[in-house]
């Protein structure tokens, strides 16, 4: 099973808050319609469901801690909100017009395809998703010689140096791509993402220059963070895929 976080109901307020800022929005309006029938898996304190049910979408929820689905049930009463396993979505096939996963696949120490094939199975043909993982970036391929794990496409964390257990995978946007156009997708576009984030990780571990608080970055508009970001994938922290379930 993958890492299970442990979310705290004073962050759900907060959380929403960073819908505006994370630059996600612009990708869902551009490629979800209202109407389309709507997924995030693994949602976590559901911050998106909540968004996109404020904007008028019609979205659904599915978190795998009964605990964290409770804690936003007795804040949000009105979302549609499922317990259950990413890995077997406890839907039918060809069920939902568009799938959401943010930063979910990842978290499983046998790679992302099993969890990547169940959102392709519930997909209607023609349906989209809207994918973030890490991205195994210039910055951490330049770190990548000295990390204690060898691997040759992403590197494995471990939650604290000395203990052996398994975080995350981070992927290069190649390898990714390849993963997701084997199980059947289609690419429709695909690009860095969460670039501040890749700031306050990887360039400025001791967060002189930016800070974090409340789920957000201050400043947010680092001078340095935009230089840096005219080079495509050299510190992004994540990377965004829009994919489709082709129609047959």
């Amino acid at each position: 099973m993958a890492i299970v976080f442990k979310w705290e109901t004073n962050e759900i307020l907060d959380l929403l808050s960073s819908c505006e800022r994370d630059g996600l929005l612009p990708f869902i309006e551009r490629f979800i319609k209202k109407e389309d029938h709507i997924l995030e898996s693994g949602c976590g304190l559901a911050r998106w469901v909540k968004k996109l049910d404020n904007l008028g979408y019609d979205c659904s929820g599915l978190e795998y801690s009964e605990i964290t689905v409770k804690k936003v049930k007795n804040v949000w009463p009105e979302l549609d909100l499922f317990v259950g396993n990413v890995l077997h979505h406890p839907f039918k096939d060809n069920s939902f017009n568009a799938v959401i996963s943010l930063g979910v696949v990842e978290h499983f120490e046998n790679g992302p395809t099993q969890a990547l094939s169940d959102i392709f199975r519930i997909l209607k043909p023609g349906g989209c998703g809207i994918l973030t993982v890490p991205c195994f970036n210039g910055i951490r391929k330049m770190k990548h010689p000295f990390t204690r794990d060898k691997l040759i496409f992403y590197t494995r964390l471990r939650k604290t140096f000395w203990e052996k257990r398994f975080f995350e995978y981070r992927f290069s946007p190649e390898y990714f791509s390849s993963i997701v156009k084997s199980i059947g997708f289609e690419i429709i576009e695909q690009r860095p993402f969460a670039l501040i984030d890749g700031f306050y990780h990887d360039v400025d571990p001791l967060h002189i220059f930016v800070k974090f608080n409340k789920w957000k970055f201050e400043p947010e508009d680092n001078w340095i963070n935009k230089l840096l970001s005219k080079i495509p994938y050299f510190h992004c922290h994540m990377h965004i895929l829009i994919v489709r379930k082709p129609v047959i």
